[in-house]
């Protein structure tokens, strides 16, 4: 697509010209990601439940719900150190915000590097602290056998 106002070539899925600022006002199609099809698919520029948004604001409020679900991604990192239960539920809890947020239009391929970064790091809280209580109790089965055949051997 080319831009009626300067003519550069606009990628698809975007709102403005890069270029010039022009507001572009048509649906576009896009590849599906990681997908070897080459079928397009027609999306509107706003899904109808936020219609109510500017490009703008939808643009804005997708960024900070990623960044809401990144933030609980490494506070459930953090946490899961100290409480694992708590690294779990703050992990769980950005995995379903992320499954919340709507694709980006204007900034779509960021969006998704920054969406699978905010999961990874959710993942990771999860993780963590399930890897972390199994060394737990590896460690404290490792004690007790020791304990158990050094009070053995004292005995005998």
């Amino acid at each position: 697509m080319y831009c009626s106002k300067c003519g550069r070539q606009i990628p698809d899925g975007v709102y403005y010209c890069e270029n010039c600022g022009e507001p572009v006002n048509k649906p576009y199609t896009q590849q599906p990601f990681n997908s070897g099809e080459n079928i397009n698919r027609t999306y509107q520029q706003v899904p109808p439940q936020f219609n109510q948004y500017t490009p703008e604001a939808y643009e804005y409020m997708i960024m900070t719900k990623i960044d809401e679900a990144r933030t609980f991604g490494i506070i459930s990192i953090v946490a899961g150190l100290f409480i694992p239960i708590l690294g779990i539920i703050l992990g769980c809890i950005g995995i379903s915000k992320l499954n919340d947020i709507p694709l980006s239009n204007q900034y779509r391929l960021e969006s998704e590097r920054k969406k699978k970064t905010a999961k990874n790091l959710c993942i990771a809280g999860i993780v963590i602290p399930i890897v972390l209580w199994l060394l737990a109790v590896i460690f404290i089965i490792f004690l007790i056998n020791f304990a158990s055949g050094a009070l053995i051997n004292s005995i005998s």
